[in-house]
């Protein structure tokens, strides 16, 4: 299994109960989009599981998949700044478009303290569930939340 190194900590891919999913092959990562070049995956992971994208504005996008405990296909994109700089909500909504699709539903996570972890403070990440939405309509029938 692979793993990355950030500042002396080891992170294994496929850890836990996720199951690392093929992004090669499978339709979950997409063309790349207009104003986007793709560059190597870094931490040495292979293509075939991270794919990476970099815009002509210097926003760094990251896909991976796999099949968390809940049995479900899940989408992981992160998304950063070349200068260190958090995304904005308005870059974060254009990142799940084009990455996740427009009729997709994504998370940004807030877990409990205990379960927080940040391998770099400049990252924002989406989890995409691509079997579905499994969360309920908050918008109450309405059309916005």
């Amino acid at each position: 299994m692979a793993s990355i190194s950030w500042q002396g900590r080891v992170y294994a891919l496929g850890d836990g109960p996720a199951t690392p999913l093929e992004l090669t092959g499978s339709g979950i990562a997409p063309a790349t989009p207009a104003g986007w070049g793709t560059i190597p995956a870094p931490f040495g992971v292979g293509p075939e599981y991270c794919r990476a994208y970099r815009s002509l504005r210097g926003m760094l996008v990251l896909l991976s998949a796999s099949i968390e405990a809940d049995r479900r296909r899940w989408l992981h994109v992160s998304v950063s700044h070349r200068n260190g700089r958090l995304p904005t909500w308005r870059e974060m909504c254009e990142v799940k478009d084009l990455f996740c699709g427009p009729a997709r539903t994504a998370y940004q996570v807030h877990p409990p303290q205990e379960k927080h972890v940040s391998i770099h403070p400049g990252v924002l990440h989406l989890f995409c569930p691509l079997d579905g939405a499994v969360t309920p309509d908050f918008t109450r029938g309405g059309e916005t939340i």
